[in-house]
């Protein structure tokens, strides 16, 4: 299985919301690239609704941030989370949308690494966007937080 599978699976499976959003996972390195249907994930406008592309964008984010957790620790548990989150939205979304959450900047990664080893927790700052019919129609900006888990 690809990466991307695994982690289609892994939500379809683990995250109800995620079967409600008819996502694809398409890429997850070096960036991560969702595919939504407008159809489904639409509002009484028939423009996308505003919680299914927060869903879809915090899935993102989540997905690139366990993907950076489990590549540093492969072998322990680590809880991924957001932590803060922020979105504009420019313009309506009219048909299908892709979500693209950015590679992260290496130093944050350095950092990242650095503490998830060290301290066993660890913070990320991370952006992305909304297209649709080769427009961007929104903006994301997020903190997510990993946690190593003990079990002992």
């Amino acid at each position: 299985m690809t990466t991307s599978e695994i982690f289609q699976e892994y939500i379809e499976k683990e995250i109800p919301l995620a079967q409600s959003l008819n996502l694809k996972v398409i890429q997850v390195a070096p960036k991560v690239v969702i595919e939504l249907p407008l159809d489904g994930n639409n509002n009484n406008k028939a423009t996308a609704f505003a919680g299914s592309i927060s869903s879809a964008l915090s899935l993102g984010g989540w997905i690139a941030s366990q993907f950076l957790a489990d590549n540093t620790l492969s072998s322990k548990t680590i809880d991924v989370f957001i932590a803060e989150s922020n979105i504009k939205y420019t313009k309506p979304v009219l048909k299908d949308f892709i979500i693209e959450i950015d590679p992260f900047a290496e130093k944050s990664v350095e950092l990242f690494k650095k503490m998830l080893t060290q301290k066993s927790r660890a913070k990320i700052k991370l952006t992305g966007r909304v297209l649709s019919d080769g427009q961007q129609c929104a903006d994301f900006k997020a903190t997510y937080a990993a946690l190593v888990q003990d079990y002992t």
